[in-house]
């Protein structure tokens, strides 16, 4: 196992040291976060590479992702063409609550507030619609938890989750934004909202959050 993953890194070592030493030689490598591999056995391999770099011009840490090719046979890395990742898109996260959910609602925001706070990304958005929680006051737990950007749609009656996910849709107007349905029991990393972008949203009329994953193996600018 860990002569796959000596392999592995091996592979990549290039495209990081070109990024860090070569173009942005303010930074520097503070950690490897996460290496993934796609593997196509008759085109290539696409990778995923995020690290944790040290900003040196502003002293603080900032966070890098992106994705590479390697066409099969060759050793030299390419972008991918035509592969289209908005790393500062809007991510909008729904949660649904009703009943004796407020214990779990306030769960998620104190996740989605230590995010923020571990972070400092702004561009997302907490849509919480709510069927009458009685054991928690939403609206001041919202308020209070330093969140840059929430919403509550309060409703009346029994807990309908179709609906409520239907509500929460039908609140965001911008077809670029990403729309992300969240559970309440899960445990919320500080990569979270990163990991959203990581997919592709596709704009259909009646629903707006299918994300499709996509394989691309086009061969892109080379270094």
């Amino acid at each position: 196992m860990w002569l796959e993953v000596k392999k592995f890194f091996n592979q990549v070592r290039i495209y990081i040291l070109y990024f860090i030493f070569i173009i942005y030689r303010k930074y520097e490598l503070k950690n490897v976060l996460n290496l993934e591999q796609n593997e196509d056995e008759l085109k290539g391999n696409r990778f995923l590479v995020e690290l944790e770099l040290y900003d040196n011009t502003a002293n603080r840490s900032v966070r890098f992702s992106e994705y590479v090719y390697q066409k099969r046979g060759q050793q030299k890395l390419c972008y991918p063409e035509g592969f289209k990742w908005n790393k500062s898109a809007m991510v909008n996260v729904i949660l649904t609550a009703g009943g004796n959910q407020g214990k779990w609602v306030n769960y998620f925001i104190d996740n989605m507030a230590r995010l923020y706070q571990e972070t400092k990304q702004n561009n997302f958005n907490v849509i919480i619609v709510d069927f009458h929680s009685p054991h928690l006051d939403i609206k001041r737990a919202l308020e209070e938890s330093g969140l840059p950007n929430f919403v509550l749609l309060e409703n009346s009656g029994k807990f309908h989750k179709t609906l409520a996910i239907q509500q929460g849709l039908d609140f965001v107007q911008d077809p670029n934004e990403i729309v992300f349905q969240c559970d309440l029991h899960i445990n919320i990393p500080s990569s979270f909202i990163d990991e959203i972008r990581k997919v592709r949203t596709f704009s259909l009329k009646i629903q707006r959050c299918v994300l499709v994953l996509e394989r691309i193996f086009y061969t892109g600018n080379c270094f």
